[in-house]
């Protein structure tokens, strides 16, 4: 028995192997195949495609510019909102039976949450301005090991106030097993549930989402539950007062599991839904709609190859026409007048994207970052975009493991402004 248990660990531990490492066999030939189909293409060709490749860039950078110019409206009303409420507080709130019930859901994988678990359930507690008795602060975790002290600080901190409540969920793999035990176990008489894990805010209508649940074979359950709520015809509602910031990883390792479970998450998401999404839209939602959720799925996804095999197509012309001055390799670039004209639209549309972000940035965040940013955005584009691509290989190869993000305790104190929670 112990030789038959032996080959069978043998042959999980090869199989898991195979698993891993399909994906990134697939990107390798992807990137090497792409580059000798360039390098075997008559130079016509290749003129042809780099202009085709610039247009649609093109046709990306201005969509990308238009939707930054709107967002400087919002983000004007935003601030007016955000001073006005720190002058004079939120007066939606004076009157305590006008405030809807509400469930903070904080949703925890305690190993990776350790540092940072109470510090947040302390700052609910004492630092949000809205009547106690109108909300509860429901902690909901799992550990694959014990954590005696850390959960005995977390019960002796529940138990000093009558609204928190912590639930530690036997048999969990994931944060979506979490919420679907407080949706199925945790009596509740909330209007309004506040879950902290899907990005910074979420706030669902308590039915709603008891009705959606959490689909557990999705890697981003978060965005799938609420392409699940729109195309259903939910309503959706956008609060300028909100203002909130997020821990992100502290090793480049742990970022770059995050993203390419993000990455794969977006993809399945986009497979399930995007046919559906495109044809009902959002709520009462009209051709604009329709036309965003095909930027948001299906173009999202197919966009990625653009930055890579614009990529390809350059280092395939550098390797067939090395040229011995910067000259020689602008004249290659462009190639056409009218590529000149594209690649300065494209710069112009980042330098207009960056001064937005400037003027909108954390006061976490320095402006130096911003410009830095700003230079690499093409280089970051096409890493991205390999990443994505990284990530359409994983689904096709089924990988779907599970990575929780590790974090740290960060080190500047975090402000968050209190929100104005709104029934809608």
């Amino acid at each position: 028995m112990a030789l038959f248990s032996g080959i069978a660990a043998a042959i999980g531990t090869a199989s898991d192997a195979v698993m891993e490492w399909t994906p990134l066999v697939l990107l390798s030939l992807f990137l090497v195949s792409s580059m000798l189909l360039y390098i075997a293409l008559p130079p016509r060709w290749n003129e042809g495609l780099f202009w085709a490749y610039t247009v649609l860039q093109t046709f990306v950078s201005l969509s990308v510019t238009v939707e930054a110019v709107h967002s400087i409206r919002p983000a004007i009303l935003a601030r007016r909102a955000r001073r006005k409420a720190e002058k004079e507080g939120f007066t939606d709130l004076a009157r305590e039976k006008d405030c809807p019930f509400f469930d903070i859901v904080v949703v925890a994988y305690l190993p990776n949450e350790a540092d940072i678990i109470l510090k947040q359930m302390r700052y609910i507690i004492r630092e949000l301005r809205y009547p106690a008795s109108r909300f509860n602060l429901m902690v909901v975790y799992n550990t694959p090991k014990p954590m005696e002290a850390l959960e005995a600080e977390m019960q002796a901190l529940a138990g000093r106030y009558d609204n928190v409540q912590v639930h530690k969920v036997l048999g969990s793999k994931s944060k979506c097993d979490n919420v679907n035990y407080y949706l199925k176990n945790v009596s509740s008489i909330a209007d309004i549930v506040a879950i902290l894990f899907g990005g910074s805010n979420g706030y669902w209508n308590a039915s709603l989402l008891r009705s959606l649940g959490m689909d557990g074979r999705m890697l981003t359950e978060d965005i799938d539950a609420t392409m699940r709520a729109i195309t259903s015809g939910a309503r959706v509602a956008y609060d300028i007062k909100i203002v909130s910031f997020e821990t992100a990883p502290t090793t480049f390792k742990a970022l770059l599991k995050q993203r390419l479970r993000w990455s794969q998450g977006w993809t399945q998401v986009a497979l399930r839904h995007s046919l559906t999404a495109i044809k009902r839209g959002a709520h009462g939602a009209k051709l604009r709609s329709r036309l965003g959720m095909w930027f948001l799925l299906p173009f999202r996804e197919m966009y990625f190859y653009l930055p890579i095999q614009l990529t390809c197509l350059l280092l395939a012309y550098v390797i067939l026409n090395p040229p011995r001055t910067f000259a020689d390799f602008w004249y290659g670039l462009t190639g056409y007048h009218v590529t000149n004209w594209l690649l300065a639209f494209n710069i112009i549309s980042l330098a207009t994207v960056s001064m937005i972000n400037l003027r909108n940035r954390s006061p976490f965040t320095r402006p130096w970052a911003i410009i830095l940013f700003g230079i690499c955005c093409p280089l970051w584009f096409t890493m991205s975009s390999i990443g994505a691509v990284f990530a359409h290989f994983r689904q096709v190869a089924k990988y779907e493991k599970w990575n929780p993000t590790a974090r740290g305790a960060p080190k500047p104190k975090v402000v968050i402004a209190t929100p104005r929670v709104d029934a809608e």
